[in-house]
Formats: C-alpha cells, structure tokens, sequence
C-alpha cells in the first residue's frame, strides 16, 4: 500500500493532512479524495448552520514525498457519487 495525503484546499485556506491515507495507487487516491469532496459538501453546511459556495475547493492528493499526484475538485452534485 502506498500512503497518501489528501490535502484540503479553500479559496482563503489550505489544511494540509498529516496523517495520510494508505491506497494501492493514485486512482485509489483520487476517489478517497472526491469521496472526501463529497462528504465535506454534504456536511459542513449542516455544521456551521450556513450554505457555502464549494465551487474553487479542492482535494489535492500528494504522494509520501509531497509531490501533487492529481487534484480533485468538488462536485456540483455530492448525492449522486456513492
């Protein structure tokens, strides 16, 4: 398994994961992160009470040395990705 990191990236902030995430590869990287997208879609407005536009946030997966593998941007529509 390789370790990744799924890196949070806002217009105003980034949140960098330092725990990382062990796939088999950066496909397997790519869908945590947007699974990632839409999890955080579906929840934070219900957290902080408030709609927020999730239109420039992305994941950014990097691998063990930190090197962008592939960035994943947030769906227009959560409920439809399983």
């Amino acid at each position: 398994m390789a370790g990744f990191y799924l890196n949070l990236s806002t217009p105003d902030e980034y949140f960098e994961d330092d725990i990382g995430y062990d796939v088999n590869d950066p496909v397997d990287a790519h869908s945590a992160a947007v699974r990632l997208a839409c999890r955080l879609e579906t929840l934070l407005p219900f957290f902080l009470d408030r709609a927020l536009d999730f239109r420039r946030w992305t994941v950014e997966v990097t691998n063990e040395k930190r090197q962008r593998v592939v960035t994943a941007i947030f769906p227009t529509n959560p409920r439809s990705i399983a």
